[in-house]
């Protein structure tokens, strides 16, 4: 499934896409989506610091934290070159390039990727991962007339059903590729938001708390746990941050048809603003 290409306006923009279990490339959106496939899904394996394919030409890359500019140690990533195959890494179905999920180093750095040519690191796609599951999708933002990337922009990514995630477009303007275990829609609201050190500590965690539940948790465990890391952490947050929460808090209360989770969640009161810091290296 491919994207549509969106021109970058400094507003809030959301969009539905699908995550889908094929196609490892970027959709060039600005809202985001998911994909409803069949299938099931099982738990997916990253490579290690080690040598994959085989030719004269290394390929090496080291994974960057967007926000902060830090290489990312021990962190999941996917890696690919488009419309190239790499020995050795199988090609999925209707795909036209292999792709390598890994996991960096203490420096960061990717696996070696040896292929019979050199490729610029500008052709490569390199995405840090969140969430758990073989279903998954990353998005790119492009803006101005010649289309070019947009890095840099503050993202909410939102599986249905499962976890809220925060982050910022990286130097080719694309978003975290974010996985699931279910086929789940997948929105995703760009700009708009100032989300500062605290937002972007808080989403990690709860997509790290969130995303490990298991793939049939249903949504009135998803609410209990994600309700206990509002409470807990709410008071350095952003109040649009908040009120996302707050808003995401309702809809799972909705779909578990709880309501006693449903009375909770629209009393949570707005949380008086705090001094927030900015993110580290801003």
């Amino acid at each position: 499934m491919r994207g549509i290409v969106a021109m970058v306006a400094m507003v809030a923009m959301v969009a539905m896409v699908a995550m889908a279990r094929t196609s490892p490339f970027l959709n060039s959106v600005i809202l985001l989506a998911a994909l409803a496939l069949p299938g099931i899904s099982q738990a997916r394996e990253y490579r290690g610091p080690g040598t994959v394919g085989q030719g004269p030409y290394r390929h090496q890359f080291v994974l960057r934290d967007a926000v902060t500019g830090a290489p990312m140690a021990q962190a999941r990533y996917r890696l690919a070159l488009p419309e190239h195959q790499i020995a050795g890494i199988p090609v999925g179905p209707g795909d036209t390039a292999s792709v390598v999920f890994g996991m960096t180093d203490r420096q960061g750095r990717t696996v070696s990727v040896r292929l019979p040519g050199r490729h610029a690191q500008s052709q490569w796609i390199l995405d840090a991962i969140v969430g758990e599951g073989d279903f998954g999708r990353s998005f790119s933002t492009t803006g101005g007339a010649d289309g070019a990337p947009v890095p840099k922009m503050t993202y909410v990514l939102d599986v249905e059903g499962s976890y809220l995630f925060c982050g910022m477009t990286n130097s080719r303007g694309s978003t975290h590729f974010a996985q699931s275990r279910q086929v789940r829609t997948l929105s995703v609201t760009v700009g708009g938001t100032d989300l500062g050190a605290a937002d972007f500590a808080w989403c990690k965690r709860e997509a790290e708390v969130i995303g490990a539940l298991p793939a049939d948790a249903a949504p009135a465990l998803v609410f209990r746990q994600m309700l206990g890391l509002y409470e807990a952490g709410k008071a350095g947050l952003d109040p649009d941050f908040q009120a996302r929460i707050r808003r995401k808090l309702r809809d799972l209360a909705l779909a578990s048809g709880d309501s006693q989770q449903l009375v909770i969640a629209r009393s949570l009161a707005p949380v008086p603003a705090q001094p927030r810091s900015a993110p580290p290296g801003q």
